[in-house]
């Protein structure tokens, strides 16, 4: 499936943008979108950015229309960021698909195309949490969407073609705008081009790797659902359940930190050593003689998802906060149910009855990522890495190790391309708590990421960072291959990654 540019049009502009631009325009060569821009030495600066970055209202570009454009002086918060022409556009002949471009008046030379989250519905400025310096301040170019719609309650979705671009379409659409409107304003076109996205902005990397495996040098997937109709599942199924308190999940956690907590060397509220930890949640509330449908609850949420014929759905989740997921299974139900007075209550989810729709709405649309796609682009050459919190419970971590190991399965002897990491007590993307997550929660990623591309040097030892409110250092932690963990060596600052090794599971 290719995302080349299908309308080769030089952009339209309105007839006095055209007068008062005309260098601008002649950039354009009135070439096809397939042409090669002239030879270009990064990083490359702009003389006339304002200009430029005002000539782009109204123009086209691909599929998208460009509905604001705005230079944007350089800024210390939220970010630090350098000067940059702020673009919002939209799918020409769908408003309601919005796009969002980040041209940096000094650009290095590549592009970063970023995930949403959730249902999307919204324009992602920016990838948030876990990465420590933003594609901008490494002087890329950023582009993004709405996922092709612009309502995060997932009612558009009801919509086959907007399912469709939630799927997959928006990324193949977005990158077409993207290497259009970079090929006029800069009259070249990037060198690498990358996806990062984190939750379902992580599944949408691993779709740009797998569907457009020609457009993109190398992804990062985190805290990735590449099996959408598992995580569907596991979401719905939390509907009929007996809810617990906040204070009750809490108790579950406590728990877990206290008897697993030390196995990594060191006392300080972070479970490194998942795969030696022995707590068993189901066992405890036993133990405390919970109610047998509070029990359930537990049960369910530490158990593997299953039919009723032993059929495997979704591996267990992990320890750590609670997430409730109900509130994204519910609009999937109606979704998949085709349901269009969305009135469907989760709480009549049975899996046995259900999961057919599921599935079917989900491979009608391909919202599955093919393992097998993934590992063709690792036979490419191309790079993934995958990022993961320890005590993320919005995905089973298992799942996602089965699904990488499958990936590197088909990968035809190139699992040397992806390398997976996780960060200990840490949920998920990276969402801070400040009582009950207090693992090192940043890291390097895209820089990583473009090491490997661009130098050819993988990943070695990658470090994870947390701030204290003032934006400094606060500790840092080796950030491990799966299968090790950060085991503290029993001398020096239990808060520097220096005093501790990536030790392998189990010792």
């Amino acid at each position: 499936m290719s995302s080349r540019p299908s309308d080769n049009r030089c952009p339209h502009f309105r007839l006095a943008t055209v007068v008062a631009v005309s260098a601008f325009l002649a950039a354009c060569g009135g070439g096809g979108g397939d042409d090669a821009a002239p030879p270009t030495s990064f990083p490359l600066t702009l003389s006339d950015a304002g200009s430029r970055c005002a000539a782009l209202v109204g123009a086209e570009f691909g599929p998208a229309t460009v509905r604001t454009a705005t230079l944007q002086a350089p800024a210390s918060t939220p970010v630090q960021t350098p000067e940059y022409c702020q673009v919002t556009a939209f799918k020409t002949d769908k408003p309601i698909f919005e796009m969002v471009a980040y041209l940096p008046t000094t650009w290095t030379g590549a592009m970063v195309h970023g995930g949403g989250a959730g249902l999307n519905g919204f324009l992602a400025s920016f990838i948030p949490f876990w990465n420590q310096t933003q594609p901008l301040q490494q002087g890329l170019v950023y582009i993004a969407s709405n996922g092709g719609n612009n309502d995060p309650s997932g009612r558009l979705l009801l919509d086959r073609e907007t399912l469709v671009d939630y799927s997959y379409r928006q990324i193949g659409t977005t990158y077409e705008f993207g290497q259009q409107i970079m090929k006029a304003y800069y009259a070249a076109s990037p060198q690498h081009n990358y996806f990062m996205g984190c939750s379902r902005g992580g599944g949408e990397a691993m779709v740009a790797a797998a569907l457009y495996p020609d457009n993109y040098d190398g992804i990062v997937a985190q805290a990735p659902a590449p099996e959408v109709k598992a995580f569907i599942a596991r979401s719905a199924s939390q509907g009929p359940l007996t809810p617990l308190t906040s204070d009750e999940w809490n108790q579950i956690n406590t728990q877990y930190i206290n008897q697993c907590d030390a196995l990594d060397g060191v006392t300080d509220g972070v479970v490194s050593a998942r795969q030696s930890c022995t707590f068993d949640p189901i066992a405890w509330v036993a133990s405390q003689n919970w109610t047998a449908d509070k029990q359930a609850t537990v049960r369910s949420q530490y158990s593997d998802l299953k039919l009723s014929d032993g059929t495997l759905i979704n591996q267990k989740y992990g320890l750590g906060p609670f997430f409730d997921l109900t509130s994204l299974g519910q609009p999937w139900l109606r979704i998949a149910k085709n349901d269009f007075s969305w009135t469907y209550d989760v709480k009549t989810f049975n899996l046995d009855a259900d999961y057919g729709a599921i599935s079917a709405m989900v491979d009608s649309v391909s919202l599955d990522v093919d393992p097998l796609l993934l590992g063709q682009f690792l036979r490419k050459g191309k790079k993934v890495l995958v990022f993961m919190g320890g005590d993320d419970t919005a995905l089973s971590i298992e799942a996602t190790n089965a699904y990488m190991a499958k990936t590197v399965a088909l990968s035809g002897g190139n699992g040397a391309n992806t390398q997976t990491r996780f960060f200990p007590g840490v949920g998920h993307c990276g969402i801070p708590n400040a009582t009950t997550l207090l693992g090192p929660d940043s890291a390097e990623m895209l820089g990583a990421l473009r090491n490997w591309v661009e130098k050819g040097t993988a990943p070695g030892a990658m470090v994870a960072t947390k701030l204290n409110a003032d934006g400094t250092v606060k500790a840092t932690r080796p950030l491990c291959l799966v299968g090790t963990y950060p085991k503290y060596k029993g001398s020096g600052d239990v808060n520097k990654a220096e005093n501790f090794t990536c030790a392998a599971d189990g010792t």
